[in-house]
């Protein structure tokens, strides 16, 4: 659990990504040591009437004992401040740790709220990164911004096909029309007497002597 046994009660029941993703934990062998994410989260009343919600979401770290295959907590990285105190924090937000790298004498916690590197002799944090939380409405402004976007990006696409199929129509009628020029010159052609059938008509003519 990723609160002590003496406050489970206090809390809701617990998930990690872990459980269904392999990626979401990772064993470090130079150090026997397995990185596992843990969260949950309960109701607080924030104003009378009021309720909202407290983050817990960590990363577990369990130190592996080869030998007899046992497991033991070594500690800990905390990621709760960073969602406690980052503005709108709903149900439907990503609140866990998703991954997790071990390198050398520090493991790095990557959640959607930051990123934390953390010394895994001394257990301290090192060193962390805030990711800007978006509210409810920043997310829906952008969603109608890129709905809006792709709309314009249709239109002008279904413009340009329809500025096509135009091209052709008008491609399709010069060659009807062209078509109908070289008819007209092949029917006037035949209409006209050769030079031979000239001579011939001539020659057949009896004289007057």
């Amino acid at each position: 659990s990723p609160v002590p046994t003496d406050q489970a009660n206090m809390w809701m029941w617990s998930w990690s990504e872990a459980s269904y993703e392999s990626k979401a934990f990772q064993y470090w062998a130079p150090k026997s040591m397995l990185a596992v994410p843990l969260s949950t989260y309960r109701f607080v009343e924030s104003t009378p009437y009021s309720w909202d919600y407290e983050y817990i979401s960590k990363l577990m770290l369990v130190e592996v004992n080869e030998t007899n295959g046992s497991l033991s907590i070594y500690g800990e990285v905390d990621h709760s401040s960073l969602f406690q105190s980052q503005g709108e924090r709903s149900w439907w937000d990503n609140r866990d740790i998703r991954r997790s790298i071990f390198m050398g004498d520090f493991v790095y916690a990557i959640s959607s709220a930051g990123i934390t590197a953390t010394n895994l002799t001394t257990l301290e944090e090192s060193d962390r990164v805030n990711f800007p939380q978006s509210t409810a409405y920043d997310r829906y402004a952008h969603d109608d911004a890129v709905a809006e976007s792709e709309g314009e990006e249709w239109d002008e696409e279904r413009e340009e096909e329809r500025d096509e199929e135009r091209e052709e129509e008008r491609e399709e009628e010069r060659e009807e029309e062209r078509e109908e020029e070289r008819n007209e010159e092949r029917d006037g052609e035949g209409g006209r007497p050769t030079g031979d059938d000239s001579e011939g008509s001539s020659s057949s003519e009896p004289s007057r002597d």
